[in-house]
């Protein structure tokens, strides 16, 4: 199992063993998603590389910084035309109303947000790109797309993956809020794991911030403005508030 580097977040996962390819549309549960994978499907563990930075990075093979994590060197896979058509290709979409509170649960310290939520959310592309310059960490602006323009590739940034429209590959959509039955579904696509220690998705990177209810940070204004930004993202994906 590979990871094909986009940028300082892991975006898409390849797996040649089971015919898979996995797009990581952040903070869509792509981390619990991608360590479960990694612990049922890859017999080398040399194949995988942990998301832990050790504070050291290197410049990856398409001239950008990256964290040095620790493990192996990592692997950088080429894809081509015929293995997005051949893999069973699959990703996972948020509600984006919840999705930008989970940005905020995540975030809003490391942007040094004190003024709120609603002050995060309106601010929320600025806030990330003065973060991100001021720590060389110019890949986290793959927080900033909607889903669908992450998925078509249209997004503003000038980082690796942009113009590449995912979409069109894509045999499943799975859903946050449907996320275990979902991931599931996949499983019974790519492969056979009932030899494994599989026993349901291992939940990752969950913050440490809890909010019982996501509905409950929004007032009616911000409600309305967050439909309005990912208009999208709510009408193709089906969500609503």
């Amino acid at each position: 199992m590979y990871y094909l580097m986009y940028m300082e977040t892991k975006v898409t996962m390849i797996n040649h063993e089971h015919k898979f390819i996995f797009l990581h549309i952040p903070k869509c549960a792509g981390t619990s998603v991608g360590q479960t994978l990694k612990d049922i499907a890859v017999n080398d563990p040399n194949e995988w590389h942990a998301y832990a930075c050790n504070g050291e990075h290197h410049v990856n093979p398409y001239g950008d910084l990256h964290c040095k994590e620790f493990g192996p060197e990592r692997h950088f896979d080429i894809f081509d035309e015929q293995m997005w058509k051949d893999y069973f290709v699959f990703t996972f979409t948020r509600n984006p109303w919840d999705r930008m509170v989970s940005h905020y649960k995540f975030r809003h310290q490391d942007f040094g947000v004190t003024q709120g939520f609603d002050y995060f959310v309106k601010n929320f592309e600025s806030l990330c790109e003065k973060w991100s310059d001021e720590n060389d960490l110019y890949g986290e602006r793959i927080l900033l797309p909607s889903q669908t323009d992450f998925l078509r590739g249209t997004f503003d940034y000038n980082i690796q993956g942009k113009g590449i429209d995912y979409r069109k590959y894509i045999d499943f959509y799975g859903k946050f809020e449907n996320l275990q039955e979902d991931f599931d579904t996949i499983l019974n696509r790519i492969g056979d794991f009932s030899h494994t220690s599989y026993d349901g998705l291992w939940h990752r990177n969950k913050s440490e911030y809890i909010i019982d209810d996501w509905r409950t940070m929004y007032t009616q204004e911000l409600r309305e403005y967050v439909a309005h930004k990912y208009s999208e993202d709510i009408m193709g994906f089906n969500y609503s508030f």
